[in-house]
């Protein structure tokens, strides 16, 4: 059997991901209600006008509180990048409540949580 040297495969790799369609960013009528709210205050008139980095990052961070909001297991080692400028100050608490024991999760894991800590 032959096999494909490391770099073809992961040249292979990077093509299919490039070539996968981009999910879209779905935002509805919350999301901009919630959105004009924050610090961003991004409308749908000025939605267009974010780098496409603000975009994906404005995504993620909708589509991460959906799943949030709806009981969903989350998975802490997948948790996408997200902003508090694209929430409201409740929205925030909700994700920073699930990223902190994320956080503390993999700390216990670790073996680290409890270091610093007084007794």
């Amino acid at each position: 059997m032959n096999k494909i040297p490391r770099a073809a495969l992961f040249a292979a790799c990077l093509a299919l991901s490039a070539a996968a369609p981009a999910r879209a960013c779905e935002l509805n009528d919350t999301d901009y209600a919630s959105l004009a709210q924050s610090k961003s205050q991004v409308t749908r008139q000025n939605f267009g006008k974010l780098s496409e980095k603000q975009k994906k990052t404005l995504c993620n961070t909708r589509a991460f509180l959906k799943k949030v909001s709806s009981g969903a297991k989350i998975d802490c080692g997948a948790i996408p990048i997200w902003s508090y400028r694209y929430l409201t100050d409740e929205e925030f608490d909700r994700l920073d409540k699930v990223t902190t024991r994320c956080i503390v999760e993999e700390l216990d894991k670790k073996g680290l949580a409890g270091r610093g800590r007084s007794s």
